[in-house]
């Protein structure tokens, strides 16, 4: 409950008090140059875009900042990338794969500026290569 008093013009005292609900915040959505879900993108794109992460209808500005990920190329094994960018691991692993199949960006570790609550599981992001 929140309580507030003040005083109006003419001198008389005035209160009021308010119940308030705190929501949790919302599951975040992993994002690739600020798209998410399943993305169409060049090979030499990918190598060069962010990593991200947001809330959808969230009704703040409260920044995410990407701390690593995990990036599976198909028949490569499985890279953990520290950082919001493709590393040369990732990179070299990307080289690798075929037109069309599908990359996967998960287990993405996101931090909200200034708030130490810890976030749900970002969501991932799989991308097709169109070249």
């Amino acid at each position: 409950t929140i309580n507030v008093s003040g005083t109006l013009p003419d001198g008389s005292k005035v209160s009021d008090n308010a119940k308030f609900r705190i929501k949790d915040l919302p599951k975040p959505t992993g994002t690739v140059r600020g798209e998410d879900g399943a993305i169409k993108m060049q090979r030499n794109a990918l190598e060069i875009s962010t990593i991200g992460a947001k809330f959808d209808d969230f009704d703040f500005n409260l920044p995410l900042s990407v701390n690593g990920f995990m990036f599976k190329v198909p028949g490569q094994p499985t890279i953990n990338v520290k950082g919001s960018k493709l590393d040369s691991r990732a990179k070299a692993a990307l080289r690798k794969a075929k037109r069309g199949s599908s990359v996967q960006i998960f287990n993405i570790t996101a931090k909200a500026q200034g708030v130490t609550v810890i976030l749900k599981k970002v969501s991932a992001v799989i991308i097709e290569l169109s070249n």
